[in-house]
């Protein structure tokens, strides 16, 4: 899984997140959500963090994660 480029930015004004991402980046991140559904163990997400190298400079941590319960 190629992480491409991904940055997620929050605007505290506009109370908006936008995901950003070339073509690669949304490969990752749909594979990431692929690879997640029905996964109930700790398994079911992901973390997109600046220090694991899977996110832009300027982004905020973020987790995906899989759940049943919505």
């Amino acid at each position: 899984m190629e992480n491409g480029k991904v940055k997620i930015t929050y605007d505290k004004d506009k109370n908006e997140i936008t995901i950003m991402a070339d073509a690669n980046g949304l490969r990752y991140l749909s594979d990431i959500c692929l690879s997640i559904i029905g996964e109930v163990t700790p398994a079911g997400h992901w973390h997109l963090m600046k220090s694991m190298g899977n996110l832009e400079e300027g982004s905020i941590d973020t987790i995906i994660m899989y759940s049943e319960d919505l």
